[in-house]
């Protein structure tokens, strides 16, 4: 059976190809992951699913086992609301982390409600004292999000750290951007500090950002050195592709490997000159 990728097929060819009495009952793996990456019911709804109580609510909370996420680098969210907006319908995304945002501080609130769609909210932290940078996140309502105020500061780098609750379960998400010319050492002292801070946090951690490290390049000495720090925190990296138009994988994905809730990770559609990251969390 020929298998298509979660970009290939859309939701209607999906659900009229898992309902046709052609399909086996037992689905290929890889067919199944795509169905679960859509939000498709294995089977039809029934009338009382349609109309609401206990079985709606059980497939809700089924359909919420996999909670869609991306991370993009937006270079620019006023310029590029529209691209980003297509994104999150396209990919039916329930939560979007953003670097470069260059949101103001005075009329940013007003420029983040711009690609937030009906049911979805944004927070955002912007840079200050220059132009550029800045970090923001987009979410759906059924999404429990509030900024985390931590008590550290750094210079090498922008950071964003808020805590998530879906089905009782809390996640601290940092959003991280290093712009690419700060001090790389400096980087790597503050980092790791932020990461100590993160120790008793409770709940599962997810790290995202652009981190302007060529991590794919085997002989760069700053990127393994910056992979080495990452390992020696038990942080698993889940990019492998290139996020860039340059060729090489700036965007990255970390998930401390005991957590066990990414399974998949993949690079999609073009958003600036960097490519928007997915990956659904699962076992939630």
């Amino acid at each position: 059976m020929l298998v298509m990728s979660p970009r290939a097929m859309s939701r209607q060819q999906l659900s009229a190809t898992i309902h046709s009495l052609l399909i086996p009952p037992f689905l290929p793996k890889a067919l199944l992951f795509t169905i679960r990456f859509h939000g498709i019911a294995r089977t039809p709804p029934t009338k009382r699913e349609r109309t609401g109580g206990k079985s709606a609510q059980a497939s809700y909370s089924r359909a919420k086992q996999f909670l869609h996420c991306s991370l993009v680098n937006a270079r620019s969210l006023l310029s590029r609301s529209h691209i980003v907006q297509n994104n999150i319908i396209e990919n039916n995304l329930d939560f979007v982390a953003i670097t470069e945002s260059w949101l103001p501080v005075e009329g940013g609130d007003e420029i983040l409600r711009g690609p937030c769609l009906a049911g979805y909210s944004g927070l955002h932290v912007p840079r200050t004292g220059r132009r550029g940078g800045g970090l923001a996140v987009i979410y759906r309502n059924t999404v429990r999000c509030r900024l985390l105020s931590l008590d550290f500061e750094a210079q090498s780098f922008e950071f964003l750290a808020v805590s998530l609750s879906v089905n009782s379960v809390a996640i601290v998400l940092l959003v991280v951007y290093r712009p690419p010319t700060n001090n790389v050492n400096q980087f790597s002292d503050e980092f790791a500090c932020l990461r100590e801070s993160l120790v008793s946090a409770p709940g599962r951690l997810l790290i995202v950002g652009d981190f302007n490290f060529h991590v794919d390049d085997k002989s760069s000495h700053v990127a393994r050195s910056f992979i080495s720090l990452t390992d020696s925190f038990d942080l698993q990296q889940y990019v492998s592709d290139s996020t860039h138009s340059g060729g090489h994988t700036l965007d990255l994905v970390f998930s401390r490997a005991a957590d066990d809730f990414i399974s998949t990770c993949y690079v999609s559609e073009v958003i600036s000159d960097h490519r928007a990251v997915q990956w659904p969390f699962c076992r939630l």
